[in-house]
């Protein structure tokens, strides 16, 4: 049975020492086959500002109803949003990074200290090669390949950008992502520091083409058994064809009897 590619994404916010100093939130949305997904994390300008949560809330709440087509027109819209409220006030050092994925196509942006970087499956090339340079305030499109990761980071997590452990983590496609991006974050040791940081990855990953089959361990007392169950079921048929034969003789007997003469 041929599936196709199966995108994955997730997102975390990883506290400090001083929760009162969190300053970054991450969030976003599970998309499916035909609906995009979208992630993003975002950070204050300003302490006590709720910037980064209503950033990260537009783009959200921008894709939750479910969106199939016209995906960059709607994050072109959701990114003019928040810039209406980002230049002016205490939001005008908000950072933040978005990605919006639909199949492999994926679009992203940034803006600020937050990054977004590309971890491939390729371990030959250089860390150059594994960053996505985004430093406009545009949408870049891009086309995911299996193994491919799109990863944004807020400023505290910056040193995972195109580094060993990032490509050791977001490339295991046998582990959840959401696992990935857990042990990613917690090599950087930042729950130690008196400020978090927050993360989201999404992951384009190949799916076998094969239908889900017992594992091997289950698969030879099962083979054992349907043996088994065959030749009881061929016995019993044996058996029961003998039977009615040695009827069918007796009944059908139409010698006739003769009788002694007193």
């Amino acid at each position: 049975m041929q599936t196709g590619n199966r995108i994955e994404i997730s997102w975390m916010t990883q506290p400090g020492r001083l929760i009162s100093r969190m300053e970054s939130l991450a969030d976003g949305f599970h998309g499916s086959s035909a609906i995009a997904g979208a992630a993003a994390v975002a950070e204050n300008g300003s302490p006590n500002s709720c910037c980064a949560e209503k950033a990260v809330a537009v783009v959200r709440d921008a894709f939750a109803e479910g969106v199939a087509y016209g995906v960059e027109s709607v994050f072109m819209e959701a990114v003019d949003e928040i810039n209406t409220f980002a230049p002016e006030g205490e939001c005008d050092s908000l950072s933040m990074a978005a990605a919006v994925v639909l199949g492999d196509e994926v679009w992203v942006y940034s803006r600020g200290t937050c990054q977004v970087f590309l971890s491939v499956a390729d371990f030959g090339g250089g860390d150059s090669e594994n960053v996505v340079d985004i430093e406009s305030k545009g949408i870049r499109h891009l086309i995911l390949k299996p193994g491919q990761s799109i990863i944004l980071l807020t400023s505290g997590l910056r040193e995972l950008m195109g580094s060993v452990a990032a490509k050791k983590h977001s490339l295991l496609s046998g582990k959840p992502l959401s696992f990935c991006l857990s042990e990613m974050i917690s090599e950087t040791r930042i729950r130690f520091r008196k400020k978090g940081g927050s993360a989201a990855a999404v992951r384009l990953c190949a799916d076998s083409g094969r239908m889900n089959l017992p594992g091997k361990y289950m698969a030879y007392p099962l083979a054992f058994l349907l043996v088994a169950a065959a030749a009881a079921v061929l016995a019993l048929c044996l058996s029961s064809e003998g039977k009615d034969s040695l009827i069918r003789a007796d009944s059908t007997s139409n010698g006739e009897v003769v009788m002694p003469l007193n």
